[in-house]
This record gives C-alpha cells, sequence and structure tokens, in this order.
C-alpha cells in the first residue's frame, strides 16, 4: 500500500468517526476549495477542516459523560491556613496544590492588575505542572523529581504567598510586585533534572555550553518560564491582557528573580539587600509600593531566595521530610557520579551515611541563618522566620 494510499484510509476511518452534521460541514469546506483557486481560501479551508475534525472528534469519539459521578470539586481553604507556615502540601493532591495557587491571585485580587482571568491563571499553573513532569533536563520518563518537583515549587510560592499577607511585604509591592513574586516562586525550578550544576560542568553536560558554568540550571529555569509565558501570550494566557512593554518588564522581574537563586550568587543577593535596605525602609515610611528598579528587583531576590530554603522555618515534622527528599536526591546524584568515575559530592554519598541533622545543621550554619538574619533586618514582620529557624 503507497503511502497517499495509507494517508486516505486513515482519513476514512477518521471521518467515519465524525457526526453527520460534522462530516457535512467538512464537505462544504471541500467544495469551496475545489471551486476556488485562491490560496489564501484554501487555507482558511484546511483551517476550518482541522478544527472541524478536533471539534468533532470531541463530540464522537470521548465517552458520556458520566452523571452519577460528576467531576470532584476542589474547595478552596481558608486564607489563614494557605498563608501559613504550618501548610502541609502532604496533604493536597497536585490538583489541589493547582487549586491553591490559583487561590494565591484570587485571594490577593492579583488578576485585576494583570488583566489576567481565573482561566488564565489556572492554564498557567496547569502547564507549569506538566513542565516540571515531563520536562525535566536529562530524564527521559515522566517520573516528578524526588526533591525538585512541582509539590517544591508550590511550597515555595506557598512561602512568599506567607510573607505577602503576614510582612511588610505585602505594602512593599504592588499587585504586579506580588504576582512577579509567586510566578518566579512557581517556575524557579522548571526543568530540574535533580543534578546541581556542579554535577553539570563535571559531565560536560550540553547545557553549560549553551548557558555557560555559572548558574547554569537557573538559566535554564528562567528560559523555559519565559517561554511558556510567551507562548500562552497568543492564546489568551497570563500576560495576554499587558501592554507588550508592561508584558516584557514583568518577564524580566521574573527572569531575574529566578536567577537569583543561583546559591553561588548567595553572598552577593545578601549584600545587595544590605545596600537597598534603606530604600525599604524609606517606601515603608511613605505607605509607597518599591517603584521598578534596583531596589525592588533586590527585594524579590533576597524574598525569593529565603522562600526558596524556607523548609528550615518550617514544623518540624514537614522540615523532615524535606530533608529526606533532599538526600535522597543527593544520593541519586551520588550514584551517578560513581557510575561516570566522578568524585562523589558533599552529601551525595550513601556509603557515608550523612546524617540528616548534620546536613540541615550545616546548611541553617553556613546559609540559612545569614539569609534569615537580612531578611528580619530589613523587612519588618519576617523576624518569626529567623526564629523558627
Amino acid at each position: 500500500m503507497t503511502a497517499t494510499r495509507r494517508r486516505q484510509r486513515r482519513g476514512a476511518i477518521v471521518y467515519s468517526t465524525l457526526q453527520p452534521d460534522v462530516q457535512r460541514y467538512l464537505q462544504t469546506l471541500q467544495a469551496d476549495n475545489v471551486h476556488t483557486h485562491n490560496p489564501q481560501a484554501s487555507h482558511h479551508g484546511l483551517y476550518g477542516r482541522r478544527k472541524a475534525i478536533c471539534q468533532g472528534m470531541n463530540a464522537s469519539l470521548l465517552p458520556p459523560a458520566n452523571l452519577e459521578a460528576p467531576p470532584r470539586t476542589i474547595e478552596p481553604v481558608t486564607p489563614e491556613l494557605l498563608s501559613s507556615l504550618a501548610f502541609d502540601v502532604r496533604e493536597n493532591s497536585v490538583e489541589e496544590l493547582e487549586a491553591r495557587f490559583a487561590q494565591f491571585f484570587a485571594d490577593l485580587q492579583l488578576g485585576r492588575d494583570l488583566h489576567a482571568s481565573p482561566a488564565a491563571v489556572a492554564m498557567f499553573v496547569a502547564n507549569m505542572r506538566m513542565m516540571y513532569d515531563t520536562g525535566r533536563h536529562n530524564v527521559r520518563d515522566s517520573e516528578p523529581g524526588v526533591y525538585h518537583n512541582f509539590i517544591h515549587a508550590f511550597d515555595v510560592a506557598q512561602a512568599c504567598h506567607h510573607m505577602i499577607v503576614n510582612s511588610s511585604v505585602g505594602q512593599l509591592l504592588d499587585p504586579t510586585g506580588q504576582a512577579t513574586l509567586l510566578v518566579a516562586a512557581l517556575c524557579h525550578d522548571a526543568g530540574h533534572g535533580g543534578l546541581t550544576n556542579a554535577f553539570l560542568a563535571a559531565s560536560d553536560d550540553p547545557l553549560t555550553a549553551r548557558f555557560g558554568a555559572n548558574g547554569t540550571l537557573e538559566h535554564l529555569h528562567a528560559h523555559l518560564t519565559l517561554r511558556q509565558l510567551e507562548e500562552e501570550t497568543e492564546d489568551g494566557g497570563l500576560l495576554s491582557g499587558l501592554s507588550e512593554r508592561d508584558s516584557a518588564r514583568f518577564m524580566r522581574d521574573v527572569e531575574l528573580a529566578i536567577l537569583a537563586t543561583d546559591m553561588s550568587r548567595h553572598r552577593e543577593i545578601l549584600d545587595s539587600a544590605g545596600v537597598h535596605a534603606a530604600a525599604w525602609a524609606e517606601a515603608l515610611e511613605a505607605r509607597e509600593p518599591l517603584p521598578h528598579g534596583e531596589a525592588r528587583t533586590a527585594l524579590l531576590s533576597l524574598l525569593l531566595k529565603c522562600a526558596d530554603i524556607s523548609n528550615v522555618a518550617r514544623p518540624w515534622d514537614l522540615s523532615l521530610h524535606w530533608a529526606e527528599l533532599l538526600m535522597e536526591e543527593f544520593h541519586r546524584q551520588g550514584d551517578a557520579e560513581q557510575l561516570l568515575g566522578l568524585p562523589i559530592s558533599m552529601n551525595c554519598s550513601r556509603e557515608n551515611d550523612t546524617s540528616i541533622s548534620r546536613m540541615v545543621g550545616g546548611f541553617i550554619d553556613f546559609l540559612a541563618s545569614a539569609a534569615f538574619e537580612q531578611l528580619a533586618a530589613a523587612v519588618p514582620g519576617t523576624d518569626h522566620l529567623l526564629h523558627q529557624v
């Protein structure tokens, strides 16, 4: 059977499954195209035919709705729980976490300033979740990452929401700034394959050639995020209601915040916060949100950095849960390093059996304490995070 004949046969099979009214519509389109030599008209006919097939297959091939089992409705949680550090992601399905992120936008009324509908927010969250599950670098299957996955991303976004609601962050950032922070948090590890920047460099991963050896993963995360935002703009997405200028500015702010999560820039981000802390205090005194500029960028960077490591500030059982997942991801990297004959990185050896308490203790002493001290000193209302570390 020739290739042409095979295509004709497949087309006939698909056509036979369509509803009679869809078949009649396709016949009309075919007649229109036969009687015109206008390439543009032919193009529109082809587009209409494809659309009709999709609509007809939806109507003809999908099983009828089960009226006895309606789709499950996800009820919102109380704003108090949603903004609490005690919010437990383990008690929510990923579908519920998607809805919780949309609730951030609803509770803070952020869609109004972005001119984004609830449907646009929901579409964005669903697309990002899919990216975390199926777009992981160096991973062929669709199994979510052990630690760096959509659930971790939501957890970081929830920590940002906590700071917006329970501290002066809600005054320092206008609604667009708050949306920027939440979007950057949700996207900050998109494409993460569970391996560190050091591993990518040591194994000569192609990403290092594309994005450079410094902040390789963070550049990947930012790239995937911007691509997603741009693609959705054409389909009534999250930023489709903004002007081209405002959309570009929003994406640039998101990009800078994501790049700031690179742990090699830890000291730089804290120093920048110290430089701009006076501007933050002036904005609070004037009761005006920070305008676009370096002071606002420095605040977004510090907030996302602290949210990214906020596990150590959560209740002990939650903190332990995340530490166990991170340890397992480290061990898997150690397994990969051993297979490649590379030196095994710190905390990545299963044989050395580094205790979780030792790993977390070292992380707090060398990184987390300084970050939360800077946050508490510069952003009123965040000192409770430092006390809980």
